[in-house]
């Protein structure tokens, strides 16, 4: 439960450096039709059920880890010196997170590499939080 909770928290602090980057969908451009498409649908479901949201609110975690390696501004609030470096270590979050939500068994001796990500997540989360 705690390690899906540092990646939610870490998903809320995304969404709210997007949002307080800039007014409106400036962030469309930069993830892929498909997903923008996504969003739309999950946007259009929860507008029917009167919920008060925006677009970006609609975005999964991996459009979010995007939007931060495409833009610069916030980008170098991750601390990571390469885009390659913050693909790898979003692609490895995304799919930890996927894991814990579907609850899929986690292999016993991928632990220690599980740790050391959970470690890497809670140092993002007080970096970009701190920012």
């Amino acid at each position: 439960m705690w390690l899906f909770g540092i990646i939610s928290i870490l998903e809320m602090q995304l969404l709210q450096l997007i949002k307080n980057e800039a007014e409106g969908d400036w962030w469309k451009d930069l993830i892929s039709p498909e997903r923008q498409g996504d969003a739309q649908k999950i946007y259009k479901f929860r507008l029917e059920k009167k919920e008060e949201i925006g677009l970006v609110d609609c975005l999964q975690l991996g459009d979010k880890m995007t939007i931060f390696k495409k833009t610069d501004a916030l980008f170098e609030r991750t601390g990571f010196s390469s885009k390659n470096d913050w693909k790898s270590i979003s692609v490895k979050i995304e799919n930890l997170r996927n894991n814990l939500a579907h609850s899929n068994e986690i292999r016993e001796n991928s632990w220690p590499e599980k740790i050391d990500l959970a470690v890497r997540i809670e140092k993002l989360v007080v970096l970009l939080e701190a920012g």
